[in-house]
C-alpha cells in the first residue's frame, strides 16, 4: 500500500490533463446513475451545531475503477480562527479484486479539489459560454480552488473580486492570485459583498461561518451561483432562480447545513422546484443553460463517489510522478498470537 501526501496530490493534479480529469469524473456519475456504484448514505457526525463542526465518514465501491473506498474528514469552519486547516482526513483505497488495501491519501487538498471540480461540472452546463467576471464571497482555500477549476474551464475569465470578513484575508487571496494568475485583474472589495457579487458571470460562495452573506438583489440575470457549503445566502436567491440543480437532492434535503435544505425544512421550497441533479445535465435528459439571462443556482453536498474517483484518477497521475511512499501491510494470523 503507498501513502499519498498532500502535496503530491496537489502536484499530481497540477501536472494532470483538466479534460481527462473532469471527463473521468463525469464518468463516474453515469456510472452510478447505471447502478453501477455501490453509494452507502454518508454518516455525518456533527460536533458543534452552531459552527458546523462534523466528521464525515463517505463509503463507495466503485468496481469499474477497481476501488472501494472510504474518507473520513473532519470539517471545522472555526479552524479559519487559528490558523489551522478547516478540512482534514484521510482516503483509503481497498482494491475490489481482493480487498487488500492499496492507497492512502491525505484528504485536505482532494476534498477541496472535489467540491470545486463538481461546482465546475456545474458551471459547465449552467453558467454563460463566456464569463468575463468571477466574484467570491469568501478568501480561503475553497475560493482559491474554485478560481483554479473555473479559470481551467473558463480561460474568458478576466476578472475576479474577493470579498471577506478580514481585509488581510482578502490581500492574502489577492496576492496568492496575482501569484497564480497573473492574466486575471483582481479587485479586492473590502468586506463589501455586494461588490464582489454584483456583476460577476459566476459568484461562489466559500465562507467558513454560517450566515446568509449574499442577497437576492445582488445577482444579476444570466449569473451562475456555486453554493459551497452551508447557510450563505438568503432564501430569496434560490427563489429568484431559473433552475435549481444539486449533486444529490435527496441527500442534500435531509442535510442540516445548506441554505437550500432549511427552506425545504421550513417548507419554502419543495421537491418540484429542484430543476434537476447535476447528471441529468452530464447524460442530456435535461438542458443547461438555455438563454443568456436566466439565473441558475448549484448546490453540492458532496458524494464519496466523488472522492472514490478523484481519488482514484489522482493516485494514476501519483504513481506516473513515481509519488507515493510504500507502507508495508503485513498480513495477520490469528494462530500466531
Amino acid at each position: 500500500m503507498k501513502y499519498y501526501r498532500n502535496f503530491e496530490v496537489a502536484q499530481a493534479a497540477e501536472a494532470a490533463s483538466f479534460d481527462a480529469m473532469i471527463g473521468f469524473l463525469e464518468q463516474g456519475f453515469l456510472a452510478n446513475d447505471r447502478g453501477e456504484v455501490i453509494l452507502p448514505e454518508k454518516s455525518s457526525q456533527i460536533i458543534d451545531s452552531a459552527t458546523q463542526s462534523r466528521v464525515n465518514c463517505m463509503p463507495c465501491t466503485a468496481p469499474g475503477v477497481g476501488y472501494s473506498g472510504v474518507k473520513l474528514v473532519s470539517v471545522f469552519p472555526s479552524n479559519a480562527e487559528t490558523g489551522k486547516p478547516n478540512v482534514s482526513g484521510l482516503v483509503l483505497l481497498l482494491s475490489c479484486d481482493d480487498g487488500l488495501p492499496v492507497a492512502l491519501l491525505d484528504a485536505g487538498y482532494l476534498t477541496s479539489l472535489r467540491t470545486a471540480l463538481v461546482g465546475g461540472i456545474a458551471a459547465k452546463y449552467l453558467a454563460k459560454a463566456k464569463p468575463e467576471r468571477i466574484g467570491f464571497l469568501g478568501s480561503g482555500v475553497e475560493a482559491l480552488m474554485h478560481l483554479s477549476v473555473m479559470t481551467r474551464l473558463f480561460p474568458s475569465i478576466g476578472q475576479v473580486a474577493v470579498s471577506s470578513r478580514k481585509r488581510s484575508s482578502e490581500e492574502r487571496f489577492a496576492l496568492a492570485v496575482r501569484r497564480r494568475f497573473p492574466q486575471l485583474d483582481v479587485m479586492v472589495c473590502r468586506g463589501d459583498y455586494s461588490l464582489a457579487a454584483k456583476g460577476s458571470d459566476i459568484i461562489v460562495t466559500a465562507i467558513s461561518g454560517q450566515a446568509p452573506l449574499l442577497k437576492a438583489d445582488w445577482c444579476d440575470p444570466g449569473a451562475f451561483y456555486c453554493h459551497v457549503g452551508g447557510i450563505e445566502d438568503e432564501y430569496g436567491v434560490a427563489l429568484k432562480a431559473d433552475k435549481i440543480v444539486c449533486d444529490s437532492w435527496g441527500a442534500l434535503k435531509h442535510r442540516g447545513s445548506p441554505t437550500i435544505a432549511h427552506m425545504y425544512r421550513d417548507g419554502v421550497l419543495t421537491d418540484d422546484m429542484i430543476y434537476a441533479e447535476l447528471v441529468d445535465l452530464i447524460a442530456g435528459r435535461k438542458k443547461g443553460r438555455e438563454t443568456d439571462s436566466e439565473f441558475n443556482y448549484f448546490n453540492s453536498i458532496g458524494m464519496a463517489l466523488v472522492d472514490v474517483y478523484v481519488s482514484a484518477f489522482l493516485v494514476g497521475e501519483c504513481d506516473r510522478l513515481g509519488f507515493g511512499l510504500e507502507l508495508s501491510t503485513p498480513g495477520f494470523d490469528a494462530f500466531a498470537l
